[in-house]
Formats: C-alpha cells, structure tokens, sequence
C-alpha cells in the first residue's frame, strides 16, 4: 500500500513538472510570436507611412489626375452604398465636378451574383450627376492590392487619385505605388460620426498593413486577372484584352445609306445619332465626320448586333482598351459603347452607343431628370432613324469641341422653338457650366 501511494505521488510530480515545462514553453513561444507580431506591425507602418508621405490631400487641395480610384467597401441588402462608401463615392463626386479628375473607376466585390459593389457605386453617381460614361467597373476588386494591381495591369491606370477612408488611405496610396501606378490620395473624414465603427477600422489597419507588406513582397497575382464573372453576363470577355493602337486601330467608317441598309428591318429600335445624325438631318454633309455611330436601348444590344454580319468583330471601349463583347446577356455596368472592327482591313466601321429610355420616353443617360417623347427624340429621315438635333447637340453640350460647335450652329436655327427651349432646358439642368448656356 505504502509502495503504490509513492507511486502515484511521484506520477503527479512528473507531471505537475511536465505541464510546468508546457506552460512555460507556450509563454514564451506566445511572447516571441507577439515580439514578432509588433516588430512586423511597426514595419509595416514606417513602410506605409513612407509610402504615402506628401501624397495625401483634400478635394481642395488635390493636383489633377487622368482618374480617381474609389477602393469598394460594404453595399446594403437593398443594393445601396453603406455609409463608409456613400462617403467614398461622394468625394469622388467632388473631384469629378471640380474637374480633378476625368473619370472614375469604381472597384469592388463581384464575386456573387447576388452582391455588386461596382453597380451600386455606378448607380449612386450616375443619379448625383455623374455622367455614366465617366464611370468604369472593376468587378474584382476583392481587396486594396486586386484593386491596385487591377487598376494598373487590367485599366491601364498609370496615375491615379485614390479615394477610401483617411485611416485606410496611406495603405491604400503605398500599394498603389508599389505596383506601379503613380497614385495620390484623398480620404474622407465625414464617416468619423460612426465613432465605433471607424475605430473598430482603423484599428484592423495594423493587420492589413502586414497583409499589404506580404502581398507586395510577394508579388502576386489578383485573384482575378479578368473580369470578375467570365460568363455571358460579364461587360466584356476575359480572353483577347486589346490594346488600342491608333496607328492600327483606324476607322473607315461605313456611309449612312450602307448603315442603314445593314439594319433594314432590325426588330429593335435604333436610330443614328452623333455627328452625321445632324447632318442627315439637316440634308447636307457639312464637314468630314471620322466615324459613325448609331444607338439604342441597353436592353436591345444582343439583338442589334445579331443583325450584323458575322465578319463585324464588337469590342467594348475603355481606359485606352479595346476587348471583345460577350455575346449576349448583359449587366447594367457593361460598357456605354461597342466598336464593331472589320478585321479584313483591320479597320472600325461602326460606333453602337447604349442609351436609356423606355416605351414612352428617350431618356438622357448623363441624367435622368432629362427625357422626350420618342416622336421627338427620333425621326425617320430618307428612310434612317435618325437620331434629332435637340438630342445630339445636348450630348455634344458638355463639353464641346470645335466640331461640335461647328454642328451648333449648322442645326440651332433650324430647330422649332419647341426644341429649341428644351435643349436650353436641359442644357442648364445638365451641363450648367457648359458654354453653350449663352446661345441655348
């Protein structure tokens, strides 16, 4: 008896004495690992923080550059921004309406169907007045790195003002430039009011500014090197990116009599518009035009471009590329414009421009508020829908050209006072800053 209880007494010695050796091992393990977890952390941060240094602004205060990048953050169960991304796209907004930058793309989470961070930034700056041709989606911007490394390899981004939240700006500007892209930044301070949240993220920036050190260090890929949803339903294909070549890429633009005979009983509305819808309209040719274009509805483009021969390649346009359009099924964020390039001659014969409206109304993609009855917004001219002057000059209106001008005064006196004073309308609700104003 005395013998099994010196047993079991020396049995619990060992291993009081094993579990002590354990503990004292796990505790210095953990404060290696939070040495090196702080070590790592402070880094990362003299990194960041050299990264972005003299690189931050405010609207006010922000040089100008070609486009801002607006970093996706959470978008509601209604299809809404959150706060921290309304915030986001209305500093974007400023910077658009202050003429810092020329467009906006918007990067986020695509990944579902069911959830779209790029639409829903679309859609929220598209009703504040910002045209939707200015704004171009990223749906696989999943984190900063995919969105910057998307923005550069993808956009062809060279510089970019970025737009985030202030305690997320420095990281956000820092991979940027690691990556290639000459970026500077803007950050809103407005989502501070949210005092929990915000500081709930601002304190997730010592991780993530480990994560940002790895991943560039590492130097890896995007989740996604094309777009987000490689299926029909994606604005253009992943496969056969082309870079736009003006040397090669040239137009040789079909006439309006050849337009009009290659959509002759197309079951779609249609109608040619820009430049030569004016002059069709008016009768004359009154100057050299460099190409063509006609629109339509969104929902109208597959069956459009069924209608024309095969040997008519569509390739979307944007951010100085060129890609072929997927076939059918399109999103609401797909491209404004197709580009129909005959690859016999290598030439583009043909602009299709997507418009809004619906059975009783064309309305004005840069602005909603804007519309007109379908008998004024389009007229059969010598057997071709034609897009009317008061609707094209109000496109030309932004932000006109010379040629553009030159159209003004060609088709301005010939518009019925009815046109006349709503093109002068819209003119001012639109485009207030348009020089067109005094002669409108």
């Amino acid at each position: 008896m005395a013998i099994r209880t010196a047993l079991v007494a020396r049995l619990r010695q060992i291993a009081e004495r094993g579990r002590g050796r354990w503990l004292r091992r796990a505790v210095i393990a953990g404060a290696v690992g939070a040495v090196l977890v702080a070590g790592a952390s402070g880094a990362s941060v003299s990194w960041i923080r050299s990264g972005a240094e003299g690189r931050m602004y405010t609207v006010e205060t922000a040089p100008e550059a070609p486009v801002a990048l607006v970093l996706g953050t959470r978008v509601q169960a209604d299809g809404t921004p959150a706060p921290f991304l309304a915030a986001r796209l209305e500093v974007a907004r400023e910077l658009y309406a202050t003429g810092k930058v020329q467009a906006i793309l918007v990067s986020g989470d695509n990944m579902r169907d069911e959830y779209n961070e790029p639409e829903a930034m679309q859609r929220w700056l598209v009703e504040r007045g910002v045209p939707a041709d200015k704004v171009v989606l990223d749906y696989a911007g999943f984190d900063t790195y995919d969105s910057c490394a998307r923005a550069k390899r993808i956009f062809g981004v060279e510089r970019a003002t970025v737009v985030t939240q202030q305690f997320h700006l420095a990281r956000a500007v820092t991979v940027c430039r690691n990556l290639g892209v000459d970026a500077i930044g803007v950050g809103d301070e407005t989502a501070r009011e949210y005092g929990r949240t915000w500081q709930f993220a601002a304190a997730r920036e010592y991780g993530a500014g480990i994560k940002a050190a790895v991943d560039v260090l590492s130097g890896r890929d995007p989740v996604h090197l094309g777009p987000a949803k490689p299926t029909s339903t994606t604005p253009c294909a992943p496969a056969d990116p082309m870079r736009y070549d003006p040397q090669r890429h040239v137009w040789a633009p079909l006439s309006v009599t050849e337009v009009g005979t290659l959509l002759t009983g197309c079951p779609v509305t249609w109608w040619l518009s820009g430049g030569w819808a004016i002059d069709h309209w008016c009768g004359t040719v009154s100057r050299p035009h460099g190409d063509i274009d006609v629109s339509t509805l969104r929902p109208s483009l597959p069956t459009l471009l069924d209608r024309l021969p095969d040997r008519l390649r569509p390739v979307a346009a944007g951010c100085g590329h060129r890609r072929r359009v997927a076939p059918a099924g399109r999103s609401p964020g797909q491209p404004q414009t197709a580009q129909h390039l005959d690859p016999g001659p290598d030439r583009f014969v043909l602009q299709v421009n997507l418009e809004d409206g619906d059975d009783e109304v064309w309305r004005y993609r840069r602005d909603a508020r804007i519309d007109l009855p379908w008998d004024r917004a389009v007229t059969l001219v010598r057997s071709v829908p034609t897009g009317t002057p008061a609707t094209q000059l109000l496109w030309k209106s932004q932000d006109p050209r010379p040629v553009d001008d030159h159209d003004l005064n060609l088709a301005y006196d010939m518009l019925h006072p009815t046109d006349r004073r709503w093109l002068g309308e819209a003119i001012r609700v639109a485009h207030p800053s348009s020089p067109w104003l005094t002669v409108a």
